[in-house]
């Protein structure tokens, strides 16, 4: 399996030495020296600044949602990951530019007027500047402390774009290096096209020609109190996915749900003609969703996920870890076990959670399987996890999938047991 820490790694250090590259390029082309002390501050602040729009410049790339990208990095959940780690970085040289260059004019009234206070300055690009500064200030100031509900901040992070835009117009129009060098204005310029492109095919045309397949409720069956099925029929052409992968899905026409996408895991056979997505009622959406008619039209996004039977077929000796409703993507890949050796623990806190025994034990002739009761059993951890598993320890992938704190746990647990952490394997989508 892929590090993919590593490449999260190399592709944020990546962009930031090219375009450090090109910053000391454009000195070296104007005959001045960066080991100039007296010009220390201003030039770091330069640097930020440039790479601030690099990175907020791929965060739009990456939130996209482009398959290619999502191979790169092995998931979704892997770019989600990446896109936080640049955002915070952006964020960081973002809010240090104006401080560096007001402080390499020494901090006055009038410095501070110049590089903090909009409207005053008769300078366009300098207040479109300062606006962008204060609009990525106050968007992520909302991200990180959770002040709005979900569906609204969604909504205000969209604000994004226009911050980014003024930034943009700021560092063409502004006289600097980019103005200055041809080759950093053709690189700034790729990377404007690169992060407008990206915002405008994620926020205005990925509802239109994105990976969109038009279904409608055909059932909604409920399992328990918390535990419900959609069973969608496709209108016209069916998707096509593999056992393991999900779906964004966003429902049309009715407004007891609304229209906005969220992801479920497909819980059905990818022969069947219909498509199911099993859900557990969690947060406001899962709360709204169980309003949803029969005949009621929906649109899925995808199918999207590294998280496959597609990915893990060579391994032939697999153990599978659910955690309540994450039973959901293995109820999939319980349609493909032929030929696999595969150890399935369900892990559930009582016998009432347990609401697919059904549907598994028509595969019990093909997999060892565990229905695990932590209200009687206590938690599952890494040693009762590999007594189960025998000797096949060492030969063996191990695919979870259930609330975060399980997962994580586990792998922890079973690295320190001796188990690779490349071949634990799960999704984590508990992201912004």
């Amino acid at each position: 399996m892929k590090n993919h820490k590593t490449i999260r790694t190399i592709a944020l250090i990546i962009p930031l030495l090219i375009t450090l590259g090109f910053w000391v390029w454009a000195k070296i082309d104007m005959g001045m020296s960066i080991f100039n002390t007296d010009l220390a501050a201003k030039y770091i602040g330069q640097i930020t600044a440039l790479f601030a729009i690099t990175l907020f410049s791929l965060t739009f790339l990456v939130s996209a949602r482009y398959k290619w990208i999502e191979k790169v990095f092995g998931g979704l959940d892997k770019v989600y990951k990446y896109h936080g780690t640049i955002s915070r970085w952006g964020f960081v040289f973002m809010l240090a530019h104006p401080i560096l260059l007001a402080g390499s004019f020494m901090f006055s009234a009038s410095t501070l007027q110049r590089y903090f206070i909009p409207f005053v300055s008769s300078d366009v690009t300098l207040m479109f500047g300062i606006i962008a500064w204060y609009l990525f200030i106050t968007l992520i100031f909302i991200t990180v402390f959770r002040l709005i509900p979900y569906h609204i901040w969604k909504r205000t992070h969209q604000l994004m774009g226009l911050a980014y835009g003024f930034g943009l117009y700021h560092a063409f129009f502004m006289y600097s290096d980019v103005r200055g060098f041809l080759p950093m204005t053709i690189f700034v310029g790729v990377l404007g096209v690169i992060g407008v492109g990206s915002y405008v095919y994620k926020v205005f045309l990925y509802n239109w020609i994105g990976p969109k397949y038009e279904y409608k409720i055909v059932e909604q069956n409920k399992r328990n109190d918390l535990v419900y099925d959609l069973i969608l029929e496709p209108a016209s052409k069916k998707m096509k996915f593999k056992a393991g992968e999900f779906v964004f899905m966003t429902v049309r026409g009715n407004k007891s749900v609304g229209k906005e996408h969220h992801p479920f895991s497909i819980s059905s056979d990818p022969k069947d003609a219909n498509i199911r997505l099993s859900y557990k009622v969690l947060g406001d959406y899962t709360k709204k969703l169980v309003n949803a008619k029969i005949g009621d039209k929906v649109f899925l996004y995808g199918p999207y996920g590294e998280f496959n039977t597609g990915n893990f077929s060579k391994y032939k000796n697999q153990v599978w870890i659910s955690g309540g409703i994450g039973i959901t993507p293995f109820l999939s890949m319980l349609k493909t076990v032929d030929g696999m050796n595969v150890k399935f623990i369900n892990s559930n806190k009582s016998e009432d959670d347990f609401v697919y025994e059904d549907e598994i034990k028509q595969k019990s002739d093909l997999i060892d399987y565990w229905h695990y009761v932590s209200d009687n059993e206590g938690y599952l951890n890494a040693e009762k996890v590999l007594d189960f598993v025998g000797d096949l320890k060492d030969d063996v992938v191990f695919l979870f999938c259930g609330p975060k704190g399980m997962m994580h746990a586990l792998k922890k647990q079973l690295a320190e047991k001796g188990v690779s952490p490349k071949k634990i394997i799960f999704e984590d989508f508990s992201l912004v």
